[in-house]
C-alpha cells in the first residue's frame, strides 16, 4: 500500500485531495494541517512514499519542512506547491538547496498531479 501525506494549513483544500488520492483502495492518505505535527508523524512512521505539501504555512514553509524530511534521512518523493508562479517557486528552491530533491507545482497544476497519483 502507497502512503501520501498532504500538509498544509488549508484544511478545505487537502481534505477536497485526500478525497481524490483515496479513489485509488491501493493509497492511504494521511492529512496534516500542521507541519509540525506531520514531521513527528514522519519521525514516527518513516515508510511514507509521497509528501506534498503547501509551500505558505505559519509554523514553517514547504521547503523547511522538506529539508527537514530530507535531514531525518528518509527520502520519499516530495512535491512542494503553491499558487505562486512557478518561477518564483524554482527561485525558492534553489534557495533552499533543494533543486534534486524536491519537485515543485502550482496550485493549477496540482489536480492533475492528484488524479497521476491515484
Amino acid at each position: 500500500m502507497k502512503t501520501i501525506l498532504l500538509v498544509s494549513n488549508d484544511v478545505n483544500f487537502i481534505k477536497m485531495k485526500k478525497q481524490i488520492v483515496e479513489r485509488d483502495a491501493f493509497v492511504e492518505c494521511r492529512m496534516f494541517p500542521n507541519p509540525v505535527m506531520a514531521l513527528f508523524y514522519v519521525q514516527q512512521n518513516p515508510h511514507i512514499d509521497e509528501i506534498i505539501v503547501d509551500y505558505k504555512m505559519v509554523q514553517m514553509n514547504g521547503f523547511i519542512f522538506s529539508q527537514r524530511v530530507i535531514n531525518l534521512g528518509i527520502e520519499p518523493r516530495i512535491i512542494v506547491y503553491s499558487n505562486c508562479n512557478e518561477k518564483a517557486l524554482q527561485f525558492l528552491r534553489k534557495q533552499y538547496n533543494l533543486e534534486d530533491k524536491v519537485e515543485i507545482s502550482t496550485t493549477t497544476d496540482i489536480d492533475s498531479l492528484m488524479y497521476a497519483i491515484s
